[in-house]
This record gives C-alpha cells, sequence and structure tokens, in this order.
C-alpha cells in the first residue's frame, strides 16, 4: 500500500515490521521446541501474530497524516508559518537587542551575489524559543523575501513534542516517519519537513520546521 508520497503508508510499514518481530519469536520458538510440538505452535503464534498486527494497525490509524497546522509555530500569539507576511514581524515581534547589534541576526551571505540569511532570536540570542531563519536580498529582515525555517530551540510543535521529548514520543505521536537515521527523524509532506535531532539517549536535542533550506542555500550559491 502506498502513502500519499509514493511510499509505503504507515499502516503498511507498521504491519511489516510487526510481522518480522512476530516472525523472529516464532523461529525462537519453534526451533527450541520438540518436533511433535511445532505444527501447534506454529498455529499458535500465526494467531498471536495476526491478533497483535491487527491491534497495532488500529492504533495507527488513530494518528492524523501531516497537515499544514503542524508547520504553524506560535509565539507570543503571533502564528508564522512559511506564509506569514515578513513586514510585519517588527511590529509583531520587534527584534531583540541581541539580534539589533549583530546587524539585525545578519548570519551569512552569498559569496558571489551577497544574497542575505538573518536568524531573529526570540526572546533573545543566549535562551531562544525560537529562532527564524530569513532570507532576502535587502538590509534588514523585515524587507526579506521569504522565511526558510524555524527552530524552535524551547517550544513545542503544533502536537506538543519538544526538547527533551523522548524517540517513543515522536513515534505515538506522528507515527512512522519519511527518514530515520541514528541521529535525526523526519517528517515530510511536499517540500516541507519536520526534523527532530535525537541523542543516544533517544532524546530530542534539536527541532526544525524546514521550509525550504535547500532552496535557501542554492539561492545564496551554496
Amino acid at each position: 500500500m502506498l502513502g500519499k508520497s509514493g511510499g509505503p503508508s504507515a499502516n503498511a510499514l507498521n504491519a511489516s515490521e510487526c510481522l518480522r518481530i512476530q516472525e523472529r519469536k516464532m523461529k525462537q520458538i519453534i526451533s527450541g521446541g520438540k518436533k511433535s510440538m511445532k505444527i501447534n505452535s506454529l498455529l499458535f503464534l500465526l494467531i498471536i501474530l495476526l491478533t497483535g498486527c491487527s491491534q497495532s494497525n488500529v492504533q495507527n490509524q488513530d494518528i492524523k497524516p501531516l497537515t499544514a497546522e503542524d508547520f504553524y509555530v506560535v509565539y507570543k500569539g503571533i502564528t508564522i508559518n512559511d506564509n506569514y507576511n515578513i513586514e510585519n514581524i517588527y511590529n509583531d515581534l520587534s527584534y531583540s537587542e541581541d539580534d539589533i547589534e549583530n546587524n539585525y541576526g545578519l548570519v551569512s551571505q552569498g559569496p558571489e551575489n551577497g544574497y542575505r540569511r538573518w536568524v531573529l532570536s526570540y526572546p533573545n540570542k543566549e535562551e531562544p524559543q525560537i529562532k527564524i531563519s530569513i532570507m532576502g536580498g535587502s538590509l534588514e529582515p523585515s524587507e526579506g523575501d521569504y522565511i526558510a525555517g524555524i527552530d524552535l530551540n524551547h517550544a513545542a510543535t503544533s502536537r506538543g513534542i519538544m526538547v527533551g521529548s523522548k524517540y517513543e514520543e515522536i513515534i505515538e505521536t506522528y507515527g512512522i516517519p519519511n527518514l530515520e537515521n541514528k541521529e535525526s527523524v523526519t517528517y515530510t509532506k511536499n517540500n516541507k519537513k519536520i526534523i527532530f535531532n535525537i541523542n543516544t539517549n533517544k532524546e530530542v536535542t534539536e527541532i526544525m520546521i524546514d521550509y525550504n533550506m535547500e532552496k535557501a542555500n542554492k539561492d545564496q550559491g551554496f
């Protein structure tokens, strides 16, 4: 069964993984039993396998697929996403003193075209709750072209996951990820991503709402 992205759906992946786990258990028990018990053991375990996987799929159906709201960030009552009107950012949130002293949070310019990337930290640079990456060719971020992404340093996603949450909480909340490795778990919808970086203790260390960081790097010539 294929999901909207063209890959296996969450239900299909859950069932597949469940079958693999149950199959390993079956082999272990049967290999350790007497020959006369193998058929009965096989039938018994087959029933457990099908029941367990069916329950797993029912639980997974309770997890909603990603929607536009999953990419919203609410800070001080202001909803920010990739369609937010950047011209309003100063009136809505102002700039922190740290950012004002650092060229409005300027972090890089394209080596050839001078295209700028600002990272605005709220409420401040030392202990930010969120950091907003803005791209543009003007002199300050309120005149920028688009928001490339938002880091959630001490703020929760729309589903309540935040730095310090456990890997298991991510899976229970968002379901099977689109991409996963030892260092991160990623969920995607169209070109947008929610990226959870995790440590060896399976705890979330960083969260990024990625609207289009790939485009940002290309626009700067990186």
